[in-house]
């Protein structure tokens, strides 16, 4: 994952650089279009790096630095729905990455598909829809849906949103500031997430650790699951929650809650009424559940 901090940089600022750039390929586009505050704008992009971020016009603004491949930018449908797509030259083996900085309405809802190439949005509080194929995802804003998926790359948002999916093969997953409904699944990296009145979290790793901070609200749901990580899970000590805890070849531990016994591999307790239901496992890590 990239540690800048996204568009920290003036627009002015990123205009001069991708004029010094210039010279790997052609020079750069400017493109303007109207779109309505709460319009819909797709992105595809096959090669090169996405950046985004909201302001309080009805329009579009893209700046486009093509690389050799480039072949046209289409630009089509209208302030309702908006879609830019990068054409590039497909007989050519190595495609060179064309990088796209815009700026949107931030309400508008915002679809995105790369191939190779980061994504980072900021500003926003439309629904986002993000997919890269070798890329990380990286998004700070208001949003109140979130999907987001990549295969090798990690993602890393901050976002109120109430229904997220957040997907990656090779990667790792961390979120903040999230509420409601959240499903994490990574292959072979780890699910860092905190999440505000919870009521379905699902988290899975195949070979990852995952490490949870949650504020439960009344029936909700929770279930977490890695066959060689450890899983751990914070809550309030005021909980209302029944939890089953599981492993094969890892420990078990609870702070603040009933302590399992010594070399137990399968531990419940429920607490404060046990409204919310709590299912943890681990194949061969430990589990814990930390009260504070």
């Amino acid at each position: 994952m990239n540690t800048h901090t996204p568009f920290r940089a003036p627009l002015a600022a990123l205009l001069l650089a991708s004029s010094a750039l210039a010279a790997a390929g052609g020079p750069p586009i400017e493109e303007r279009r109207p779109l309505a505050a709460d319009g819909k704008l797709s992105i595809h992009n096959v090669a090169g790096e996405i950046l985004v971020r909201g302001w309080d016009r009805d329009e579009v603004y893209l700046l486009a630095q093509p690389g050799d491949s480039f072949e046209r930018l289409e630009i089509t449908g209208d302030r309702e729905h908006l879609t830019i797509r990068v054409r590039v030259d497909d007989d050519d083996d190595n495609i060179d990455e064309t990088d796209l900085t815009l700026q949107i309405p931030h309400a508008a809802a915002l679809s995105v598909n790369a191939v190779s190439g980061d994504i980072e949005a900021a500003g926003l509080s439309g629904p986002l829809d993000l997919q890269t194929v070798s890329g990380d995802v990286e998004l700070a804003g208001e949003s109140p849906r979130l999907k987001v998926h990549t295969v090798s790359g990690d993602i890393e948002v901050s976002a109120p949103s109430s229904d997220t999916d957040l997907t990656s093969v090779s990667g790792d997953i961390r979120a903040r500031r999230l509420n409601g409904r959240l499903v994490a699944e990574t292959v072979s990296g780890s699910v860092d997430a905190a999440v505000e009145a919870a009521e379905i979290v699902e988290a899975q790793s195949v070979s990852g650790d995952i490490d949870l901070v949650l504020e439960l609200v009344g029936n909700a749901d929770v279930s977490a699951q890695t066959l060689s990580g450890d899983v751990r899970l914070h809550l309030p000590l005021s909980s209302s929650v029944r939890a089953a805890m599981k492993t094969f070849s890892g420990d078990l531990r609870t702070k603040g809650f009933e302590r399992p016994g010594r070399g137990e591999t399968r531990h419940r307790f429920s607490v404060n009424g046990g409204r919310a239901s709590v299912d943890l496992n681990s194949f061969s890590g430990d589990v814990e559940v930390i009260g504070e």
